[in-house]
């Protein structure tokens, strides 16, 4: 019996040929590095995780989100189940106004840059990282 060399090459494709295993992540608000629960007026907060690509620009296909918990935790839940591993640049989007810690990092203003390493990744995000 013959096997077709594209069902193999395929085969090696999901195999990971050696490629890191990918990031979950699961993490937290922090403001001068104490935890940070969302203020009462904050409504609905959510955060961005924008993929970098080796351009350093921002790559709009890599991009995974998640709502903030009032307690200021999150976890980001790809549609794979995991997030590839690298650097991301994250955003918070929130209501204008409600959440002046929010405000720097607003999709168009943020900077604030995250490297995921493989497997399971517990970061904590300081308001005052800048």
């Amino acid at each position: 019996m013959r096997v077709p060399l594209f069902f193999l090459i395929c085969c090696a494709g999901l195999a990971g040929c050696g490629s890191p295993k990918p990031a979950n992540l699961k993490g937290s608000l922090a403001l001068d590095g104490h935890p940070f629960a969302l203020p009462a007026n904050a409504g609905e907060v959510f955060i961005s995780f924008h993929g970098i690509g080796s351009d350093g620009k921002i790559d709009i296909f890599k991009k995974y989100g998640g709502t903030v918990s009032p307690s200021g935790s999150f976890e980001i839940i790809a549609s794979a189940g995991e997030l590839p591993v690298g650097t991301y640049q994250w955003s918070i989007d929130s209501a204008p106004g409600r959440v002046k810690e929010f405000e720097p990092f607003s999709y168009d203003k943020s900077k604030a840059r995250v490297e995921l390493k493989s497997g399971p990744n517990q970061i904590v995000l300081d308001l005052n990282q800048r």
